[in-house]
């Protein structure tokens, strides 16, 4: 197995660890405290792993990995904008839900869910 594919093994179950870590606590912290202290539990692995993904951008540049650069920049560009530019810049918008139906609501829980299965 060459170097770049070895590589790109590691920095794989790092970040599926990292999300796999992202999700139980979502879960656990939903269910344990409710929706709203989620990101509160979940913030410091959320940011290294949703900002690990730049080096996606450069796996592509680089040619490591087969994947459109401008699209991968645009798929990392805007999940950072959704974490830095509102959840870190926005703290209202860590713990603000849209109620859908009965219990059901949507925020940052919901999000998690999302990019985590996405992830895992």
């Amino acid at each position: 197995m060459s170097l770049a594919k070895t590589y790109l093994l590691a920095y794989n179950a790092v970040l599926i660890v990292g999300w796999a870590y992202v999700l139980a606590l979502t879960a656990q912290t939903s269910l344990a405290s409710g929706p709203r202290a989620v990101y509160a539990a979940i913030e410091t692995p959320l940011l290294y792993a949703q900002t690990a993904a730049v080096l996606e951008v450069v796996h592509a540049a680089l040619g490591i990995a087969r994947s459109p650069v401008l699209v991968t920049a645009m798929q990392v560009s805007s999940r950072l904008m959704v974490v830095w530019g509102v959840l870190v810049l926005a703290p209202p918008a860590r713990v603000a839900s849209f109620h859908v139906a009965g219990p059901l609501e949507i925020g940052v829980p919901s999000l998690m869910f999302a990019w985590g299965i996405t992830e895992v």
